[in-house]
């Protein structure tokens, strides 16, 4: 009613982007069709400060070949991060709340 966003509910997404899809019960890697999906957050935090990263430069280093070890059986690799714009129901969540 006052022009701004609404939050949804999340945890129902995989449903609604499967709807309709079969998925199979096993992956084939060698597929051409197969793909990798990272969530680059998750990743990043799971990854924490490697040991011997001294700059910005060794931590992608790091990333990059985590990522390129993790799909190396797959046809294509999509790496994922969210951004948060003010017009997004997160940016409206965080007026909300300040």
């Amino acid at each position: 009613m006052n022009g701004s966003l609404r939050t949804g509910n999340k945890s129902i997404l995989a449903h609604v982007i499967t709807e309709g899809i079969d998925c199979p019960e096993v992956i084939n890697l060698h597929d051409t069709s197969s793909c990798l999906i990272i969530d680059g957050q998750a990743l990043m935090v799971a990854l924490g400060k490697p040991e011997n990263a001294q700059t910005f430069g060794d931590l992608a280093e790091t990333y990059v070949s985590t990522v390129m070890k993790s799909g190396a059986n797959y046809q294509r690799i999509d790496t994922v991060f969210d951004r948060y714009r003010e017009e997004t129901i997160k940016g409206t969540t965080r007026t909300r709340r300040t």
